[in-house]
């Protein structure tokens, strides 16, 4: 007789993950998307859904107008159908739900205003550790994600 004994149940999870969505931050780059396992271990692990976000920066010319929303569209059909080109391989080959985001604008306000909009519990982003005149723009908005999110962050 294998029944399972009902004096020690199964443990109860007593309190809810706090990962519900977790954003990661892509640029279109193999290296960013070195973000993606860790990523996708935790959203199995938790439940959550990942949500794949590119930020399209806009760089305007020091004499050029402020931005209107309108401008904020994102520019590069490449970049969408990237992205969703892999959210469809991740939810086919990893069964966690994906979703990809594309939006226009600075790059950490993007990543956070998005972050806040979908409750995630978590910001993965990949960086490369350099700081100082060597840091690249990637390096630069890991630095000021870890300064100025509310939201936890992994570094990758």
């Amino acid at each position: 007789m294998n029944r399972p004994s009902r004096l020690f149940p199964r443990p109860r999870p007593t309190r809810r993950s706090p990962y519900r969505s977790i954003v990661v931050a892509l640029d279109g780059s193999a290296a960013a998307e070195h973000a993606l396992p860790p990523a996708i271990a935790l959203a199995r692990a938790s439940g959550a859904a990942i949500h794949l976000v590119h930020v399209e920066a806009r760089v305007l010319p020091f004499h050029a107008a402020p931005l209107r929303v309108a401008d904020t569209s994102p520019r590069h059909p490449h970049t969408d159908a990237y992205l969703a080109g892999l959210r469809d391989r991740i939810a086919q080959r990893e069964k966690v739900p994906v979703l990809a985001a594309m939006i226009g604008g600075p790059v950490l306000g993007g990543l956070l205003g998005y972050a806040a909009r979908v409750g995630a519990g978590l910001i993965v982003m990949t960086t490369h550790g350099r700081a100082g005149p060597h840091a690249t723009r990637l390096g630069t908005i890991a630095g000021l994600m870890a300064a100025q999110s509310s939201i936890p962050v992994l570094f990758i």
